[in-house]
């Protein structure tokens, strides 16, 4: 649900600063409208990766009794706490650049090849359309990347999961923690 309710704010977003660059700027506006989202998304990225360190370096600084009530106390600070590294835990790089350039890809490529394609012929409703197909059709893969994980180095399958937040899979055969 956490995940509808960010693609709808940043849709909703989308079309604000459309409407507003349309209305300022005319015919340049779309260009000026997709930059203007970029760079507002990769600011709000930035300010949520500081968050989540101030919060993880604040319960680290915590005496150990204070840092478990603290994370059973609230579910925000147990996710950010579960972000702290295991032993022999490795990152899946794949899955890292997947999930980071996954919803741009699935936002973008499909209407953009329409509107090559359509040329001035470009409809508004067939770009949304298709924007939308793209996050379907991304949010389909991942879940069917993540329910059928392979570990990358031994290529072992139905590895147990460990949590959740972030999702760590271990593979028992190697003895290694994979944080997807």
């Amino acid at each position: 649900m956490r995940s509808v309710q960010r693609f709808a704010l940043v849709w909703v977003a989308a079309l604000a600063v459309l409407a507003a660059a349309r209305s300022r700027w005319g015919s340049q506006s779309d260009a000026i409208a997709v930059v203007a989202l970029v760079v507002l998304c990769a600011i709000a990225g930035y300010i949520v990766w500081r968050r989540e360190r101030a919060v993880r370096q604040a319960v680290a600084a915590l005496p150990l009794e204070e840092q478990i009530a603290a994370i059973k106390s609230d579910p925000n600070i147990r996710d950010v706490a579960a972000g702290d590294v295991f032993g022999n835990e490795r990152r899946d790089w794949n899955w890292q650049l997947t999930r980071t350039l996954g919803p741009w890809l699935a936002m973008f490529y499909l209407p953009v090849l329409y509107s090559i394609l359509a040329g001035d012929r470009v409809d508004g409703r067939i770009v949304m359309a298709l924007a939308v197909l793209g996050v379907v059709a991304w949010g389909y893969w991942t879940k069917r990347y993540v329910t059928r994980y392979r570990c990358p180095t031994c290529r072992a399958q139905h590895l147990p999961v460990v949590s959740i937040r972030p999702l760590r899979v271990v593979c028992v055969t190697c003895a290694t923690t994979w944080r997807l």
